[in-house]
């Protein structure tokens, strides 16, 4: 709830923590997750400090976040957490009384999944195989469904590596270092603003254009066009 202005200091945390990350993060997206089940959200003044924290950024020679919304509860205004939204590239979704929040977040996730739509291996760090068999490194490839407007997370296949094998073959600790950086790597979201609106239409709330909302393409325009 915006109690003495929490939500303000809130975003200003946030934002304040992503603008002074490191620069080994500086290629990485960023994005900012709210959640409220309160009704006395003050626009006059949660609004400019989004637009203040997302300055920061910008001063700081790093791209703006993305902000996913979620109105917690069928009695919570909506308005704000819309304008949030759709005002910097993200999804808003009511979560009802008694609902799994998981289930209206899984747009986040099909957000992150197909904005990314990879098709590298990501390395995980080493590790001690829990069966014995000594130090490992994990590959792991996402697997999309690529016949959909959106491409759709279908699942991870992934393989394991033991260091031994490594070495067979040459310096491990050469071969993981490089692995490991591989892994770290960020890749960068590429969502146009047609995927956005889609991935918006199957939470039940469309952007529109203007004002507080930004500038968005209608469903129609879309579809006309098709960019899907």
């Amino acid at each position: 709830q915006d109690a003495e202005g929490l939500v303000e200091a809130g975003f200003d945390k946030a934002f304040s923590i992503l603008a002074s990350a490191s620069e080994r993060t500086s290629s990485c997206s960023r994005i900012i997750i709210f959640l409220t089940d309160g009704n006395a959200t003050n626009p006059e003044k949660v609004l400019p400090s989004v637009v203040a924290g997302q300055k920061k950024l910008t001063d700081a020679s790093k791209d703006k976040a993305r902000i996913f919304t979620y109105s917690m509860g069928s009695q919570v205004d909506e308005t704000i957490p819309k304008k949030i939204a759709c005002a910097n590239d993200g999804v808003w979704a009511r979560i009802d009384d008694g609902e799994d929040p998981l289930k209206q977040m899984g747009q986040y996730y099909q957000f992150l999944a197909a904005g990314l739509a990879s098709q590298s291996v990501r390395w995980t760090v080493p590790y001690v195989d829990d069966f014995g068999m000594g130090e490992m490194v994990t590959g792991g490839l996402a697997v999309y469904d690529r016949t959909k407007s959106i491409p759709l997370l279908v699942g991870v296949v992934g393989t394991d590596v033991t260091t031994a094998e490594l070495q067979k073959y040459a310096d491990a600790n050469t071969v993981l270092t490089e692995l490991i950086s591989r892994g770290s790597a960020c890749t960068k979201l590429n969502t146009t603003q047609c995927q956005m609106q889609h991935l918006r239409e199957a939470t039940g709330f469309v952007c529109p254009s203007g004002g507080d909302y930004g500038t968005h393409p209608t469903i129609a325009t879309c579809n006309a066009n098709d960019e899907i």
